[in-house]
């Protein structure tokens, strides 16, 4: 898969204390997403709608922190999404810690 870089949009994230999403393809059958706590440091994430499943692509590289910090985050937020918000999965999203 190739990857691309995305702009989170603004000083919304933290090293420790905040991470983000950003949306990269959705279908019926899965969503991707660009994840970590800010633009220079971002893994991959795909939710499979279909299985009700979440697999890290790409695992953030932070030093100091442990990658499954960000992708349990992320895969929160996902089934979140999915189950919650009757699959509504949004362009970007935030959380703090």
């Amino acid at each position: 898969m190739e990857s691309h870089n995305v702009t989170i949009g603004g000083n919304l994230y933290g090293i420790h204390d905040s991470a983000g999403k950003t949306k990269q393809t959705e279908d019926d059958e899965k969503v991707i997403y660009r994840f970590g706590p800010n633009e220079r440091k971002m893994g991959l994430i795909e939710m499979n709608k279909i299985k009700e499943s979440v697999k890290e692509l790409e695992p953030v590289q932070v030093e100091g922190v442990n990658p499954s910090f960000y992708f349990n985050r992320a895969a929160q937020r996902l089934v979140r999404c999915l189950f919650r918000e009757g699959g509504k999965f949004p362009e970007r999203t935030t959380f703090e810690s």
